[in-house]
C-alpha cells in the first residue's frame, strides 16, 4: 500500500484498476511492512524471530503468516514430508493460557478476526479442547508456556511462541516445542 502511494497517479490507476477494494482490505500482503510478510513459500528459514516494542505487529504477523499457511498448505504437498497427512497442524503457545485465548485467539489482530465475512465463520475455536480449526483444514493447539510438559507428545508442523522473553520456564518449554516441531520437510517457528 505504501509503496503504491509513493507512485504517480497514472501508476497508481494501472495497478489498481479492477481490483476489489473490499477483499483488498483483508490482504496483509497489501498493507504489511516488507519487513511484516512472512511468504508461506518461504523455505529460507526455520526460525525466525520478531523483536520488535508494542504496536509494532508482531501479533497481526504471527496471525497472517498462520493464515497464509493453512490457505497455501494444500498448494504446498512437498512441505508435507512422509510424516504428514496433508493436514496443517500448529502450535499456538504464549505465558499463560489466558494470553493465549485473549490476544492469539480473541484479541484485535487474534486469529478469530483476521479473516474477512466470507470465511470469518469457518474459524472455529473450541476453548475445552484448546483446539481452533481454520478455514482451509489446519488445526491449532493452543498451550501455555506455564505448562511445558504439555508439549511432550503432540507434533507440528508450525509454531507460534508470542511472548517469548517471559515465559516462566523459557528453555524447558522453548525445548519442549522444539521438539513438537518435527512434522513435514521443513517445520518453522515463529517468536
Amino acid at each position: 500500500e505504501q509503496q503504491v502511494a509513493m507512485l504517480s497517479e497514472e501508476e497508481q490507476a494501472v495497478i489498481l484498476e479492477g481490483i476489489d477494494f473490499e477483499e483488498l482490505a483483508w490482504d496483509w500482503r497489501w498493507s504489511a511492512r516488507p519487513e511484516q510478510y512472512l511468504d508461506p513459500h518461504d523455505e529460507s528459514w526455520s526460525v525466525t524471530l520478531a523483536m520488535a516494542g508494542r504496536g509494532a505487529g508482531k501479533t497481526k504477523m504471527s496471525t497472517e503468516w498462520i493464515k497464509a499457511m493453512d490457505a497455501e498448505w494444500a498448494n504446498m504437498p512437498e512441505r508435507h514430508g512422509i510424516t504428514g497427512d496433508g493436514t496443517l497442524r500448529i502450535a499456538l503457545l504464549s505465558r499463560t493460557a489466558a494470553d493465549v485465548r485473549d490476544t492469539l485467539i480473541t484479541g484485535p489482530s487474534g486469529l478469530l478476526h483476521i479473516y474477512p465475512p466470507s470465511l470469518a465463520d469457518k474459524v472455529e475455536w473450541v476453548p475445552s479442547l484448546r483446539k481452533l480449526t481454520l478455514p482451509y483444514g489446519g488445526t491449532a493447539i493452543t498451550f501455555s508456556a506455564e505448562e511445558p510438559e504439555r508439549l511432550r507428545g503432540p507434533q507440528f508442523e508450525a509454531a507460534w511462541a508470542d511472548e517469548f522473553c517471559i515465559w516462566p520456564y523459557p528453555d524447558e518449554t522453548l525445548a519442549n516445542l522444539r521438539l513438537g516441531l518435527r512434522l513435514g520437510r521443513l517445520p518453522q517457528l515463529v517468536v
